[in-house]
């Protein structure tokens, strides 16, 4: 996630502040040079959580693989204890959405509790989506998908203006 940040800081630096006329070029390459720096150091530290993780992963893979050979009586229990599960699962990321999207949406830190919620969801659409009819795995699917996106895009840009604050301070003390 630390890396994917800078990522998108760099992409919008990019694309936002490449204005010469508003912003001089030299404060825009010390920005990006300063965001490649902190790349690269966030990029080590993701390395070696990989590794650290791999093996695990390919654990729990293997698991939920060998778990998958099941006979029919079985497999039928399990899909009504999915769908089960489920209903679940979505009415309590539905509800925490509700909950985030009735507080103060003008405070940023709530804005991103709300994409955060609408990101929760997402993901247990998309794991139980074979539960649902294709209205639910496209229509609904695609509208949470796009609140998430467009939050996301203003959580971007709000990290984005904090790190050139940090910066700027910093660029200023040398």
């Amino acid at each position: 996630g630390a890396v994917r940040d800078w990522d998108v800081q760099q992409s919008l630096l990019n694309e936002r502040f490449n204005d010469a006329e508003r912003f001089p070029i030299r404060v825009i390459q010390c920005f990006r040079r300063e965001l490649q720096t902190h790349r690269r150091l966030l990029q080590k530290e993701l390395k070696q959580a990989i590794h650290r993780w791999a093996g695990p992963f390919r654990q729990s893979v293997a698991t939920t693989l060998a778990s998958l050979d099941t006979d029919d009586v079985e497999t039928n229990a399990r899909a009504a204890q999915l769908v089960t599960t489920a209903r679940a699962t979505l009415r309590r990321r539905l509800k925490q959405l509700l909950a985030a999207g009735r507080r103060d949406l003008y405070d940023l830190d709530n804005l991103h509790q709300l994409r955060i919620a609408a990101k929760r969801l997402r993901y247990a659409m998309e794991a139980f989506a074979a539960c649902y009819p294709r209205e639910f795995q496209h229509d609904l699917y695609l509208e949470v998908e796009r609140l998430q996106e467009e939050l996301g895009d203003i959580n971007d840009l709000r990290n984005l203006a904090a790190t050139m604050t940090k910066m700027g301070d910093a660029l200023r003390r040398h």
